[in-house]
């Protein structure tokens, strides 16, 4: 993986990371930190991906989405624990 884009802004605070060719995964996940009122901030995870190669689209629905769902658990409870630290 490598990150594709940083921004840091008073506003927003984001970075994405995009898959390496030959990925079983090609796609974009983006973190992002941004006011919604005065006193409070959202915390939001877009990840856009498909399959990379033949084997992970036969293998999608068995272990990829899956996956994908236990990467997005743990970093919103990373996120949650460095917050709380």
């Amino acid at each position: 993986m490598r990150i594709c884009e940083v921004i840091v802004r008073q506003d927003l605070v984001r970075f994405s990371y995009e898959t390496l060719q030959g990925h079983a995964e090609k796609g974009i996940s983006s973190f992002m930190i941004y006011p919604e009122t005065y006193e409070t901030c959202v915390f939001r995870i877009e990840t856009y991906s498909g399959p990379g190669n033949f084997l992970s689209r036969l293998g999608g629905p068995l272990f990829t989405r899956p996956y994908q769902a236990f990467c997005t658990r743990q970093a919103l409870k990373r996120v949650k624990e460095d917050l709380e630290n």
